[in-house]
């Protein structure tokens, strides 16, 4: 087949796990024999090994819709099998579309409306940004969701979020769950029992939307447990973090590869506070490292965060994570181990890369038959 694959969001120019994500489909859709036209904003060439792969580098301009703009007049009257769209960029072709396309916008943000709770107080500038823009943003993901041909839901709230704030039918949805790359170095290891059983770790963007700030709430009620948490990234939050100079929480900025890996391996568990989420990568890299999980109820969350894996709480409530953190402590090294073993085992069964790829592929067909 040949794809047309347009994407805001490519790792290492974005950090984070949509950028991954696109990269392993990328690959993965190059190594299965097909043919991709990859749409980007960067100069950076990201797969110079990859003869199927082109990548064409188109204005960035100042926000994604005017990164749309330019897919659509770069696209104009070419065709190809199928389209995939990585957010936003295919936006504005899609009131024209020549082929069958598929969206993934990952979390569909503006469909998750609790994480705005709270926004003003701990980033200002940033709510107010996303307040001013809510609307707009909300008609481009609902415009994107109706006018694709199949739009995709990494499961949980996700799948709610699709039916009920874009009445798509059910046969447009696509699950295809997010997945990581088991064999890379820094993954491809035997599981070892978990680390420091005090030692909490988070990765992920220390902002407000993350939850940082109920984290740190929490953390501060819970001075009389032997309990520290470890906050893997950067963010918006970073500056408040340190100025609120609490001994049980420790920012170490971002960590890449193997150095990421020796995170995870050394802590006894994973926190995650986000508000809104798809599927977060990092829930998946800490289940591979066997870590039990502590994670909020938000986007696909409670496919991975189970009485198997570990916690599941609230999202925006302050009491949560110390009970969840709590309760951790109570637990025998046996049970965290049991919980680990789980985890590291759904993600071989369900979240590898040579699952999950197989399931693109036949959606790409899917869509070209159609």
């Amino acid at each position: 087949m040949r794809i047309l694959f347009a994407t805001p969001h490519l790792f290492p120019d974005v950090v984070g796990g949509s950028g991954l994500h696109s990269v392993h489909l990328i690959r993965h859709l190059a190594g299965a024999g097909h043919e991709l036209d990859v749409l980007h904003p960067y100069p950076t060439r990201h797969f110079p090994d990859l003869p199927s792969v082109t990548e064409h580098t188109l204005p960035k301009g100042r926000h994604v819709l005017e990164f749309a703009r330019h897919v659509d007049r770069w696209t104009g009257s070419r065709t190809w099998d199928a389209g995939y769209s990585d957010g936003l960029p295919l936006v504005r072709y899609l009131r024209r579309r020549r082929f069958p396309c598929i969206v993934n916008d990952h979390t569909w943000r503006e469909f998750q409306p609790q994480y705005f709770r709270g926004f003003l107080r701990h980033e200002p500038r940033k709510a107010l940004i996303d307040l001013a823009l809510f609307r707009p943003r909300l008609w481009a993901r609902r415009h994107l969701a109706r006018n694709s041909d199949y739009a995709v839901s990494m499961g949980g709230l996700l799948d709610e979020n699709l039916l009920q704030q874009c009445n798509l039918a059910p046969e447009r949805i696509l699950n295809l769950p997010n997945a990581v790359d088991v064999r890379a170095p820094a993954l491809d290891a035997e599981p070892t029992p978990a680390g420091d059983p005090s030692r909490l770790l988070y990765v992920g963007t220390i902002s407000y939307r993350k939850g940082i700030h109920i984290l740190m709430d929490a953390m501060r009620r819970l001075p009389d447990l032997n309990v520290r948490v470890r906050l893997v990234g950067d963010g918006p939050m970073a500056d408040a973090v340190r100025s609120a100079n609490l001994e049980n929480v420790e920012l170490a900025g971002p960590r890449f590869g193997a150095d990421l890996a020796r995170e995870y391996r050394q802590a006894g568990a994973f926190v995650y506070p986000s508000l809104h989420e798809g599927m977060p990568t990092a829930l998946l890299e800490a289940m591979w490292h066997c870590l039990p999980l502590v994670a909020t109820d938000a986007g696909a969350n409670r496919l991975l965060a189970t009485h198997q894996t570990g916690q599941l709480i609230p999202p925006n409530d302050a009491a949560a994570p110390e009970e969840a953190v709590r309760h951790l402590d109570v637990q025998t090294t046996t049970h965290r181990r049991t919980q680990g073993r789980a985890g590291r085992d759904l993600v071989q069964d369900q979240y590898s890369w040579d699952v999950v790829g197989p399931m693109y592929e036949e959606a790409f067909r899917t869509a070209a038959a159609g």
